[in-house]
């Protein structure tokens, strides 16, 4: 766990050094959105919600399903199909270096996520770190636009 997520450090990282002069991705951009129109609604699905949501079809069902070929299957699987889905709405839409970076950041997340549902087998304390994460960012969005006001 600590690798993955001293990894997704270092990933960021390499993000804000090598792509801070180009735009944010399509995904970031709409969630920006929802917290300038609707930030009641937008805190519930990216805190409460989403975490939730997510968090019971990666580590609830897909985990489960791809542990019959190994708990580390289960894990990069996941975390590699967790990345792809919190990018759909970028593909083709962003600079390639960006949307990678972008993607590996989504990835290497999936991937820390995984390794705590290994551990533990309870997918509570994913939606609880999931959600906390989330929190962490909307705290920064709504940061951000207050802000620019």
């Amino acid at each position: 766990m600590g690798i993955a997520f001293l990894l997704s450090c270092i990933v960021k990282f390499i993000e804000m050094t090598m792509c801070s002069n180009i735009s944010v991705s399509t995904n970031q951009s709409n969630v920006n959105g929802y917290f300038v129109d609707y930030p009641i609604l937008a805190v519930i699905m990216s805190v409460i919600m989403g975490p939730f949501t997510e968090e019971l079809i990666y580590r609830g069902i897909l985990f489960r399903f791809f542990s019959k070929y190994g708990e580390l299957c289960a894990v990069l699987v996941t975390g590699f199909l967790f990345g792809t889905m919190h990018m759909l709405s970028s593909f083709g839409a962003i600079n390639v270096q960006l949307f990678f970076c972008q993607w590996l950041d989504y990835f290497l997340s999936g991937i820390l996520l995984g390794f705590i549902y290994k551990k533990y087998k309870n997918i509570w304390i994913n939606v609880s770190i999931h959600g906390t994460w989330n929190l962490i960012g909307a705290v920064m969005i709504l940061t951000k636009i207050m802000l620019t006001k």
